[in-house]
């Protein structure tokens, strides 16, 4: 159920989760293949109940290697003796002033929302609020932080935390949270995708031109963006600490052991994305 108020963004989000499962608790055929239950009598380990407040169903896939596609999914109703009824003229209605309004809310809620509400200080940019494993994240699956970003032309940005189970990614996003150019560019980050130091530290570089290191985050060219921090699955989240140098001076506030790449490694990673997310969404 969804009660709407003070830091609540507006539909579809907002919502409160009564239930949910998790991967490790389905139970899945040789084949892959699984069926949940949504609702109705208990049946069995893959059932999830319902209220008379349920009104959502909200699937979470994390993705960590370019290989990995999304699951198939299909919704059937399981009583169904006649075809769907077609949408009335009032429900056409609702559904477009619903679509109108979710415009009008992303474009009022979003800006705003992680410095009104998200424990992100515009007057500080650069530095990540701390970052807890609640109750309710628990209960959505994941834990996320916001960072604020702003950088100058000579300046570049390190975010260092440790290497720490789980699923974990760092998107670099626009003041509405939708993702930079990520079919093309290094906007985003998972553990398979990332070099460790030698010293069990994770080290990613934002900077506005390539610095050769790896683990690079492309600014897309913006003097400021959002940086969104994610965990799922086993673990605890990181502590995320960020550092602002000169790009001229970026290698030698990094350890010597940092990974480099050639600008023909750097192609060749752009393409893995770009195939790789052209397979995952079939754009």
């Amino acid at each position: 159920p969804r009660t709407p108020g003070p830091g609540v963004l507006h539909e579809p989000f907002g919502d409160t989760p009564e239930a949910n499962l998790l991967g490790h608790q389905l139970q899945v055929g040789d084949d892959g293949e699984f069926e949940l239950y949504i609702g109705g009598p208990e049946r069995g380990p893959n059932w999830l109940p319902t209220t008379t407040g349920s009104r959502k169903l909200f699937i979470r896939q994390g993705f960590d290697r370019w290989e990995e596609l999304p699951a198939q999914l299909r919704i059937e109703r399981i009583d169904m003796d006649s075809p769907k009824p077609l949408p009335s003229p009032p429900e056409m209605v609702e559904a477009m002033r619903w679509a109108g309004e979710f415009v009008t809310g992303l474009m009022a809620d979003w800006p705003e929302f992680p410095f009104t509400y998200g424990g992100v200080d515009a007057n500080h940019p650069n530095a990540f609020p701390q970052v807890d494993a609640t109750d309710a994240d628990a209960r959505r699956g994941r834990a996320a932080a916001n960072m604020y970003w702003e950088l100058a032309d000579d300046e570049a940005l390190i975010v260092e935390f440790g290497a720490h189970g789980g699923l974990w990614m760092l998107t670099n996003m626009g003041v509405f949270f939708n993702s930079m150019d990520y079919l093309y560019r290094p906007v985003s980050y998972t553990p398979s995708r990332t070099k460790t130091d030698a010293d069990g530290r994770v080290r990613l570089v934002m900077a506005h031109r390539d610095p050769g290191v790896h683990n690079w985050l492309d600014t897309q060219g913006f003097a400021c963006g959002n940086l969104t921090y994610r965990h799922m699955l086993e673990g605890e989240p990181a502590a995320l600490s960020t550092q602002v140098v000169k790009h001229g001076e970026l290698l030698a506030a990094l350890p010597e052991d940092t990974a480099m790449v050639s600008p023909a490694e750097r192609t060749a990673a752009m393409w893995e994305r770009f195939h790789g997310i052209r397979r995952r969404y079939v754009l």
